[in-house]
């Protein structure tokens, strides 16, 4: 069947999976990956589309391969933006006499007016999953190396274990092997393998980066003030909230790590793949405010909607 590049077009732009499906040839590769693999890892994003964002159709918009490191620099292909949401999910087409050839994926997608689009909805294909691939030496040393400094984390227990670590230990940690990860995130984001190890020196990192480490010794203050302003005073927890504002924001990072029956028990799980966790007993006032505030901002919020 020869597939011509409006059709394609139209499928995905309508989210039409069945479809294209049908017109896609099945002695062809797409993204270097198999047809029907290919087909798996679109319809996912055909249905975060519908499913998280709402949409039924989406706009085709065209421009080029943005990236210079990319071997289709410069290729055109159409980003497709959907109407509700407006996220986006960009692809080269290679066309050859009218017959679609190729479908890759472009991560830096140029539009006509300059303007380079890098935060977009990606299908999971990696490295590991295209037709052909090998490893090679490099690629198994650095598994090596990321599977060493797992082992020093977990100092020595099963990843079923749960291992318990203070503050002290990951600073070590990633002092000593902050070079061999920086290495692996430069070389191999794009591999499926080194995503975990990848995945948990950035939780690190940025726990590292954002808490306080004790720094904050009368935070309990403002956690007491909170709590009588929610018995007694409710009228005050506006000014509580702009008032501390700036220390909020400054770790404001740190959000998407705050369980409160965690720091009710005292530590942070910073991989739960690999049940590694942080003492937090010097940050636990810390935490409890940040937890707070995320409370008392949402209080604010709904106060505002009752008076209205």
């Amino acid at each position: 069947m020869r597939t011509s590049y409006n059709q394609i077009v139209h499928c995905i732009a309508n989210l039409d999976i069945q479809l294209l499906n049908e017109l896609l040839d099945e002695n062809r590769t797409y993204n270097d990956i198999s047809k029907t693999d290919f087909i798996s890892r679109i319809s996912e994003v055909f249905d975060y589309f519908r499913k998280e964002c709402g949409e039924i159709k989406l706009v085709p918009v065209k421009g080029v391969c943005g990236s210079s490191l990319c071997v289709n620099c410069n290729s055109p292909g159409i980003t497709f933006r959907g109407m509700v949401s407006g996220k986006y999910m960009s692809l080269i087409i290679n066309v050859e006499d009218d017959k679609v050839t190729d479908i890759f994926q472009c991560k830096e997608f140029k539009l006509s007016n300059g303007n380079v689009i890098k935060d977009q909805i990606k299908m999971n294909i990696y490295e590991e999953d295209k037709i052909g691939f090998v490893g090679g030496v490099d690629f198994h040393i650095n598994i090596q190396k990321c599977e060493a400094a797992l082992s020093t984390l977990k100092q020595g227990k099963g990843l079923k274990d749960i291992t318990f670590l203070y503050y002290n230990d990951i600073l070590d940690w990633v002092n000593i092997y902050d070079e061999v990860f920086l290495e692996v995130k430069d070389k191999y984001l794009e591999y499926r393998t080194m995503l975990p190890y990848i995945k948990l020196y950035d939780t690190i990192d940025l726990i590292l980066t954002y808490l306080p480490n004790g720094a904050f010794i009368n935070i309990q203050e403002s956690n007491d003030c909170y709590e009588e302003y929610k018995i007694s005073k409710p009228h005050l927890i506006p000014t509580w909230v702009k008032v501390l504002k700036p220390y909020f924001e400054t770790h404001l990072p740190l959000v998407k790590y705050l369980n409160a029956t965690h720091i009710a028990s005292g530590f942070l799980e910073v991989s739960a793949g690999y049940n590694i966790r942080l003492d937090i007993s010097r940050d636990k006032p810390f935490l409890n405010f940040m937890i707070n505030y995320l409370n008392a901002q949402e209080w604010v919020i709904n106060n505002q909607k009752r008076e209205n």
